[in-house]
């Protein structure tokens, strides 16, 4: 409109205006996608659990909730629309909560990363078929051992080495900013209080088992000493105990992004 109204001069700068903004503006916008901050970014997959983190070297998913549909509306809001890989997919539990939101993921993953043993079920292991004939490679997790993914850091909490059951596959996540995000998947109190042993740090943020219905471990949070939990969840009830000044729930805020 000011371009229609002015002659000469004027009329040319406000020309250039109207095209240089919207380009500067769109650059920023895909130097932001080319160059994103370390983080881990608590999806809102409604049911279960999802997070992605993404580091300086690329992108890894941990857990796809229950909904393919979720999860895809979610990873095409927080990854850049070129991008149809991940450097690895982490599958931390069998429960549909962990892995039905994979089924007939689009995205490609380097490295397949499951707990150590043979957790029951089939649905993860379709999951992990599935992107290992896309040339994937499939790995072994236990306590103790820690993988670098995504130029992140990835400490594994659980399960025990050479368990009698496979379990689940807890892990404190690290970053180049110096934050820490901590995932207990659905480990029982006694899991945690095993994992709390194998901590590395404290934790920054720690996402909370079964959607918040549960509380963390009182050996594990005396460890991991987190300044906010995080619940994965719908809506609806709580576990008591659970202190509202460091709560944030996906139901009430949508996806959670933690620094890392």
């Amino acid at each position: 409109m000011a371009a229609a109204r002015t002659r000469g001069p004027v009329r040319r700068v406000a020309i250039a205006a109207g095209v240089l903004v919207p380009l500067a503006v769109g650059g920023a916008e895909l130097a932001a996608w080319a160059r994103p901050a370390p983080t881990a970014t608590v999806l809102a997959v409604g049911q279960g659990q999802a997070v992605l983190l993404t580091g300086p070297d690329g992108s890894v998913l941990v857990d796809g909730g229950a909904s393919p549909s979720r999860l895809a509306g979610e990873l095409g809001a927080h990854l850049p629309p070129w991008q149809r890989g991940l450097s690895a997919l982490v599958i931390t539990g069998p429960g549909s909560g962990h892995v039905g939101g994979l089924a007939g993921l689009s995205y490609a993953a380097a490295t397949v990363l499951v707990a150590e043993g043979n957790p029951p079920g089939t649905a993860w292991r379709a999951v992990a078929l599935a992107q290992a004939a896309r040339g994937a490679v499939i790995r072994t997790a236990h306590a103790g051992q820690t993988w670098r993914l995504a130029g992140l850091r990835l400490d594994v909490l659980g399960p025990e080495p050479r368990a009698a059951a496979a379990g689940q596959l807890a892990l404190r996540v690290s970053g180049p900013g110096g934050g820490s995000f901590c995932d207990v998947a659905d480990l029982d109190p006694d899991g945690q209080a095993l994992a709390a042993t194998h901590l590395t740090g404290t934790c920054d943020a720690l996402l909370l088992p079964n959607g918040g219905r549960s509380a963390p471990a009182p050996d594990f949070a005396s460890a991991a000493r987190p300044r906010r939990l995080i619940a994965s969840d719908t809506g609806g009830q709580l576990a008591r105990g659970l202190s509202r000044a460091v709560l944030s729930r996906t139901s009430e805020e949508g996806a959670i992004v933690v620094p890392l």
